[in-house]
């Protein structure tokens, strides 16, 4: 600065009003792209939680480029807290519009499915916690409750309820593990991997480690949200109900999920 400057002044002595003028255009071209981009942008996410982000593609993609790269931006700070090592080559990578599965480094991946396109970075899961009645599982807001059959009120995806005499051990509330975990769908006597019944319907791969389950080990018995298994259902001999609530809206909540259908 201190030896360019001077020449250039001694070639243009309006140099430094020149240069105040175009800094003050440029930040404030800088602050409208900023402010277009994201109320372009937001309209467009579908899905946001920490470390994991999706937008619609068809909307995205047509989006002015300018705008496309600059949300581009803001999603990879909004999930990784920062925009280092994001440059403009990874941008365009990114910005492909055939993209299937991008690797980003450090865990960060870029997946394209089902017509959205999921921005997720590492998932450390949550240590499990022992489904206790009575006890309202925090940040889940989940619980179980023991009651008559009468008492389990409306099911629906986010409330089950089982015969409690029937399960065979103690239940977890965790994460998913869709390779290991067993599953069988209400209405499925034999059970299969997690990882089989979730992409079956459809379940962004970002999301399936995500997922909120109740299980007994392996054995998967709800995937919150979505399905129930076929373990110990209620029937008219049922003493006693173990019902299962979860008490926000889910990402499956589309209006007419059921956990008991075939």
């Amino acid at each position: 600065r201190h030896q360019v400057v001077p020449v250039l002044k001694e070639l243009n002595p309006a140099l430094p009003q020149t240069l105040a003028g175009n800094l003050e255009v440029l930040g404030a071209e800088d602050a409208w792209l900023a402010t277009s981009a994201r109320d372009a942008f937001a309209p467009l996410v579908r899905h946001e939680e920490p470390g994991l982000l999706a937008w619609e593609e068809a909307g995205f993609g047509k989006l002015p480029v300018a705008l496309q790269r600059r949300a581009l931006a803001m999603a990879y700070d909004a999930v990784v807290g920062s925009r280092r090592g994001l440059s403009f080559e990874r941008i365009e990578r990114m910005r492909a519009p055939d993209l299937r599965a991008l690797d980003l480094g450090a865990g960060l991946r870029l997946v394209s499915e089902h017509g959205l396109r999921w921005l997720a970075a590492p998932f450390e899961a949550p240590e499990p916690v022992w489904a206790e009645p009575g006890l309202v599982v925090d940040p889940w807001r989940v619980c179980l409750e023991v009651g008559t059959p009468d008492e389990a009120g409306p099911l629906g995806p986010d409330a089950v309820a089982f015969d409690a005499d029937r399960l065979r051990g103690p239940l977890e509330w965790r994460t998913a593990r869709p390779r290991s975990d067993r599953f069988a769908p209400w209405g499925h006597q034999q059970a299969h991997s997690l990882e089989r019944f979730l992409a079956k319907e459809h379940v962004p791969t970002p999301l399936r480690e995500r997922l909120l389950v109740l299980a007994m080990g392996d054995e998967v018995v709800w995937v919150v949200g979505l399905r129930r298994s076929h373990v110990a259902p209620i029937h008219e001999g049922t003493r006693w109900a173990l019902i299962a609530r979860h008490d926000k809206q889910t990402w499956f909540d589309r209006g007419n999920t059921d956990p008991y259908h075939d």
